[in-house]
Parts: C-alpha cells; structure tokens; sequence
C-alpha cells in the first residue's frame, strides 16, 4: 500500500528575537523537527521547512508546485502572520491540516513575555484558519 504524502511546513516569527532567551530560534527548529518527524513515522513528508518571512513563505510555495502531495500540514512553531504560509496554500488545492503541536502540557502560574511566547502555537493555528476560512478555502471542520 502507498503511503500517502504530505507537505510540512512550520512557521517562525523573528519579531520576539530580542525579548526572547539565547538558542530560542534552535529551540523552535527542534520543535518543527519533531513534529516532522512524528508525520515521517506515518506518511513520506515533503519539508517545506520553517519559514520565517513571506521571501521564505513564497519559495516554500514555489518548491510545492514541483512536489505533489496529498494534504499540507501545517504546524507552526509560534504565533506568525498567516500571510507567510498562505503563499504554500494558494500553491496548491491539497487539503490543509493546522496542527497545533503544542510543546508543553501545562503552563506556569507566573508566565514572563518569553515563556508565554513559546506557547503562542494555538494562536498561530487560529491566524491561519481565520484567513482560509474568509477565503472559503475551510471547506470541512
């Protein structure tokens, strides 16, 4: 049987790189990877990487066109505008699955901005699937 196969793609937002702790950016790279890798145990996975800009978002677009797949997932790291990783959807007519790949459980009692910023994934969800749905592109919950 074939295994299907799915884009991943990530998101990144560099605006918190000042408030944010040392090796955060390697820290959210290694989140992506996870997430990857979870999808790699299951489908063969197209990496369309963790794009950190709209030039980032346009070439991850450009590379789907040259790779078909069967749904795009899309599991940001952090809170990012939608208008990046919406280049990859308008690339392509596969189903997109928004994955909130939540990297921790619990949260603490006494955030700071930082450790509040690491846990903005759900937000990063709901960014993106407001615009696709305004796009009528959400066609099932």
């Amino acid at each position: 049987m074939k295994r299907a196969r799915v884009a991943f793609l990530s998101a990144y937002f560099g605006m918190y790189d000042d408030v944010m702790p040392a090796g955060f950016r390697e820290h959210q790279q290694a989140s992506a990877a996870r997430s990857r890798a979870v999808l790699e145990t299951e489908f063969d996975v197209v990496d369309l990487g963790m794009i950190a800009s709209e030039a980032e978002g346009i070439a991850a677009a450009r590379m789907l066109r040259e790779e078909p797949v069967d749904a795009i997932v899309y599991a940001p790291t952090m809170v990012a505008p939608p208008a990046w990783p919406l280049h990859v959807m308008v690339a392509s007519a596969a189903p997109v699955v928004i994955w909130n790949a939540l990297q921790v459980l619990t949260l603490e009692r006494d955030l700071d901005h930082p450790r509040a910023t690491i846990n903005t994934t759900q937000v990063g969800c709901l960014m993106l699937a407001n615009v696709l749905v305004r796009q009528r592109r959400w066609s099932h919950p």
